[in-house]
């Protein structure tokens, strides 16, 4: 059940930890890890690796065996690779979809990252696609600027980034709602003070730009 403690990292790195970074590390590969136990595939490729076939398709193990060989705990022999018993992995894949999010971060050792999904860099603007499987949550740790953001009814569109602009002072982006003739969506917008702002604006031009309040914008030299 390592995603599930991956989620506890992730929420304490996001919201307690004066230096987020070392468990923003550790956290979302926590988060990203018990994945690999899945035993799922094309049938090309068998339908999975651990597991071959098509009747295990979608099944996953409980944990993985790093010995050559061994003994279950019911005296059944095993090998190395995944648990032939799915175990309490279900509640692993509940913790990784409660923390998935994008997280875009400035790390001391690795530079700017982006966790959980794809990002360039142009200027002073930042182009992110979220790959984190849920697409609901924008979580910003950067020296200059630190935010949460969550859409409480849609999703971000796949195709289309979100765009933050640091030297202007603002979030655009393209929702995807879960009702598909609704009109507007909700979001909310935490700040690094802990200040919520939730508001419900109008998708009729599909894209939403947020406006970030001067106050808390970095300084930026042209």
């Amino acid at each position: 059940m390592a995603q599930m403690g991956g989620w506890a990292l992730l929420d304490h790195a996001l919201n307690d930890a004066d230096d987020p970074h070392p468990l923003l590390r550790l956290g979302y590969a926590s988060q990203l890890s018990a994945w690999a136990l899945l035993n799922s595939g094309p049938a090309s490729a068998g339908h999975g690796y651990w597991y071959p076939g098509e009747e295990n398709d979608g099944a996953a193990g409980g944990g993985f065996e790093p010995a050559p060989s061994g003994t279950t705990w019911l005296g059944q022999p095993h090998h190395r690779g995944t648990w032939y018993y799915s175990c309490e992995i279900d509640l692993g894949f509940c913790g990784a979809v409660r923390a998935a999010a994008t997280i875009v971060a400035d790390d001391p050792i690795f530079g700017q990252v982006c966790h959980g999904g794809i990002m360039e860099t142009f200027a002073h603007t930042l182009r992110i696609w979220p790959r984190d499987g849920v697409r609901r949550r924008l979580n910003v740790r950067l020296q200059s600027l630190r935010l949460d953001l969550v859409l409480l009814d849609a999703r971000f569109r796949a195709d289309r980034p979100i765009i933050l602009n640091l030297g202007e002072g603002w979030i655009s982006l393209t929702p995807e709602p879960f009702a598909p003739s609704a009109s507007g969506v909700t979001f909310e917008l935490r700040y690094d003070d802990g200040r919520k702002r939730k508001e419900v604006v109008d998708i009729t031009d599909s894209q939403i730009v947020i406006r970030l309040p001067a106050a808390r914008l970095p300084r930026v030299q042209r």
